[in-house]
């Protein structure tokens, strides 16, 4: 999720005409797709690569929390990445519901469902201190635990219901599908990666981890990549609470061994390098000699990281805005402005590098 406290309110404002001009350019040919999920219509969008050319490799994005589906591709210039490497972009947008923000103007915050709605296992460590934050109860949970922020929705059902709906739109690569998500998306990769491992060929959650008690085991053999940030305080990789809010994970170390069991990885964790790691900035370790030779798991780190995805997101930038053609669902929302430069991109680089090492069979 973003630092929740700091930006829950911080993208509220007028969209001028300039802003909607711009926002046609950051759209970049994004396609917009509607399916029913538990009586909700939900969307999400595709960016198909300019030079598409047979089955196409899939790789879903899923954003984090108050951010959006095409924000998320517009921050992270993920659409461009998917052009130059030929695979199709996919951002599934999560629920959403308006809270009364700063000076009485609505905030829509967005949030996805990762390891079930009624909170932490009573039996697990606690997921937030006394002292930690409050944040909004989604509609439809009914009263909300002390801890819980996430909606009752189940998202892993409706990942999969876009995963059916690509197939019946587009020529894909079932055996090239992947997922990736930023924060709270990070979590409903993990929980995608357990629930749903049959379905893809790698998964990589970024800057998120499961609560306390929550690391989970795939339910087939399914490469991970993990990439946290060392000095991140909204998600500490070390279990300890976030000065930000106040909220525990898991560790980045139980949550990489808890996966690697599962695969039965018999070697590690031990160091792991590559010249893309080095590019990102990140040091990493792997679990290997699994189940299946080449899979791997490995958690990489970044030194000077805090909660944001190394080397993929432009400094000062939001994922919170929306692009023109997601306009219709959130009006309220700010209109992304029109990417400029190539931005950095070590850090997809290095994903798509694992990815692409994998086919499921």
């Amino acid at each position: 999720m973003m630092t929740k406290l700091v930006h829950l309110f911080a993208c509220v404002g007028t969209v001028t005409l300039l802003l909607a001009a711009q926002a046609l350019a950051a759209d970049d040919a994004m396609r917009r797709f509607v399916l029913m999920h538990e009586g909700i219509e939900r969307e999400y969008f595709v960016h198909v690569p300019r030079a598409a050319e047979g089955p196409l490799p899939v790789v879903i994005g899923l954003h984090g929390y108050t951010s959006t589906a095409t924000g998320f591709a517009h921050v992270h210039n993920l659409n461009k990445h998917a052009d130059a490497n030929g695979y199709l972009a996919v951002y599934p947008q999560s629920t959403h519901f308006l809270v009364e923000g700063q000076s009485d103007t609505p905030v829509r915050i967005t949030t996805w469902n990762s390891y079930g709605a009624d909170g932490p296992d009573p039996d697990a460590p606690p997921h937030c201190t006394a002292e930690s934050a409050r944040y909004p109860c989604p509609p439809g949970c009914g009263e909300c635990h002390r801890c819980q922020w996430e909606p009752c929705t189940n998202d892993v059902e409706f990942i999969d219901k876009v995963l059916d709906d690509l197939q019946a739109r587009f020529t894909t690569d079932e055996s090239r599908y992947y997922v990736l998500g930023v924060s709270n998306g990070a979590m409903l990769t993990t929980r995608i990666a357990c629930d749903l491992a049959g379905r893809f060929a790698a998964a990589a959650p970024i800057i998120g981890l499961q609560p306390p008690g929550h690391a989970c085991a795939p339910g087939a053999d399914l490469p991970m990549l993990f990439l946290m940030g060392a000095l991140d305080e909204t998600i500490r990789y070390d279990g300890k609470a976030g000065k930000d809010d106040g909220f525990i994970y898991a560790t980045l170390a139980e949550s990489a061994r808890v996966h690697a069991a599962a695969m039965r990885c018999e070697t590690g964790p031990q160091h792991w390098s590559s010249a893309l790691a080095a590019a990102a900035g990140v040091e990493c370790t792997a679990y290997s000699d699994c189940r299946v030779p080449s899979h791997e798991v490995v958690s990489c780190l970044d030194p000077a990281g805090a909660h944001v995805w190394p080397k993929q997101q432009a400094p000062g930038s939001t994922a919170a805005c929306i692009a023109a053609g997601q306009a219709a669902s959130m009006p309220e929302k700010d209109l992304c402005e029109a990417a400029t430069g190539d931005g950095p991109h070590a850090g997809m680089d290095l994903v798509w590098a694992f990815f692409k090492r994998y086919r499921r069979d």
